[in-house]
């Protein structure tokens, strides 16, 4: 039984680095990973679970080895609110 509803948003968030081999020339490189995790941090800080908006970030990929400095990294994410108010706040600072 459902007492209530929720608007929902599917988003995907791709960020953009610079390979390099992690070992040889790591400094070369921007980890892609390294700033999705900074994102990810921020998209929940957006989260307000007294006005029901809640941010799930339920995929996460990125990198192609362990030894090279990922250059692509990507997330997918479930954002829900339960007022326009809060949908139309979300959506600005996105």
């Amino acid at each position: 039984m459902k007492i209530g509803r929720s608007g929902v948003g599917a988003y995907r968030m791709a960020i953009l680095g610079r390979e390099s081999h992690a070992g040889l020339e790591p400094e070369q490189g921007a980890s892609a990973i390294r700033e999705l995790a900074q994102q990810i941090l921020w998209l929940h800080s957006l989260e307000n679970r007294v006005l029901g908006t809640t941010i799930n970030v339920g995929v996460v990929e990125g990198g192609i080895r362990p030894n090279v400095v990922a250059g692509s990294a990507q997330a997918l994410i479930d954002i829900r609110v339960r007022t326009q108010k809060e949908r139309d706040r979300i959506e600005q600072l996105l």
